[in-house]
């Protein structure tokens, strides 16, 4: 018989600024999961890019460039000009998280890992057919001139069930950390930028497929963790170029490549088979006009993951649209409503920055399935940040 699992007490989520948390996951059974999505390997949270679908290339701007796009590190003078300390977080925090994890969110932020029982317990609820995912990054990060620096802490827990046997759980653990350096270079007349950046990173993994009793059981629980536990090091590179016209359309084009040539994650075991990260290409399409004195909109097409041949064309496609308020541009402004879509469904998303205090939410549909498999997942995204510069 099959043995009956620790009773979980959850408390509903109230979506941050009235975003909905609703779930668009699909019965897990017979399904196949992937958890290193585009956003997944971010370096770190972002809830604009989040609140548009990922569809944020040609606009990048803020804590979204170093990964999005390089060349945008430092910023894109449309309104005004940049002071030479532009960004100096302390801290910038990122949270996201689905319907079935608030209690593993809070688990995480209060430092546990795979050996508490407050995260174990959690993960548990794969058994029910949910997939609870949840995921912390904090760090901070100065941006002077254009070049930029942070140190980066990343934790990620989620389980899923088993695509095979139903006795038996995934769990995909990580938790990674890395210094960080980028720069970018302008053209005299502020029209096209080139940037790149770079990450020493070090990953601790821990996945596997676990039966029921050996997840509820401590001892059980803890070995088995630590027998699947594998630490990798690597240097992932980004590499951005933008073309801003001088139009009052203010067209744009991007090209990234996000894991230029593709990341190779190396084992302290000489005996474990590196990973590897794919390189995401990137071509996007942006305008950005103004909303008269009081606001600008920028709306982006893009397509990503174009050397992926096994991904369709239609699951590439992006869109997002952002409107903003005041005389900064894109994620620096003092208001911002965003929209997006991709085959995964429709994202939306909310931006505040006052004075130092930036607040930025979203609710972000994802596809997580692997290989033909389609599961839609949506979850909770939220940056705070504290920008001394702005002090």
């Amino acid at each position: 018989m099959k043995q009956s699992r620790n009773a979980i007490q959850l408390n509903p989520l109230a979506l941050f600024w009235g975003l909905s948390a609703l779930s668009l996951s699909a019965t897990a059974q017979a399904q196949s999961f992937s958890p290193g999505t585009v956003y997944d390997n971010a370096p770190w949270i972002s809830a604009r890019a989040a609140g548009m679908s990922e569809a944020v290339d040609p606009i990048a701007n803020g804590m979204e460039a170093p990964y999005y796009n390089p060349a945008a590190i430092g910023g894109l003078q449309y309104k005004q000009d940049r002071p030479a300390v532009s960004q100096l977080y302390f801290p910038y925090l990122g949270l996201a998280l689905n319907r079935s994890s608030q209690s593993l969110n809070r688990a995480l932020q209060n430092g546990g890992d795979l050996n508490d029982s407050s995260v174990a317990n959690e993960l548990l609820q794969a058994y029910d057919g949910e997939h609870p995912y949840a995921r912390v990054s904090l760090l901070p990060a100065l941006t002077m001139y254009r070049i930029f620096f942070a140190m980066t802490y990343d934790v990620r827990a989620m389980s899923t069930p088993n695509s095979t046997d139903n006795d038996l759980l995934d769990v995909n653990y990580r938790e990674q950390s890395g210094p960080m350096l980028g720069t970018s270079f302008a053209s005299s007349k502020r029209n096209f930028y080139v940037g790149i950046s770079a990450q020493y990173l070090s990953r601790k993994v821990i996945e596997g497929s676990f039966p029921l009793a050996t997840v509820n059981d401590v001892d059980l629980r803890r070995k088995a963790f630590r027998d699947s536990s594998e630490k990798y090091t690597g240097v992932p590179v980004h590499v951005g170029a933008l073309w801003n016209g001088a139009y009052s359309w203010r067209p744009s084009v991007s090209l990234v490549a996000r894991n230029a040539g593709g990341t190779a994650l190396t084992s302290s075991d000489p005996e474990t088979k590196t990973q590897r990260i794919k390189e995401d290409l990137t071509f996007g399409l942006g305008l950005s006009p103004n909303l008269g004195k009081w606001g600008m909109l920028n709306v982006v097409l893009e397509a990503n993951q174009l050397t992926q041949k096994s991904i369709p064309s239609k699951d590439k496609l992006r869109f997002g649209t952002e409107m903003t308020i005041g005389n900064a541009f894109g994620a620096e402004s003092g208001f911002a409503v965003r929209a997006g879509y991709s085959m995964a469904g429709i994202s939306y998303g909310l931006g505040v920055n006052a004075g130092m205090f930036g607040l930025q939410a979203a609710s972000f549909a994802e596809d997580i399935g692997a290989d033909a498999s389609r599961v839609i997942e949506r979850r909770t995204v939220i940056n705070l940040g504290i920008n001394i510069a702005d002090y």
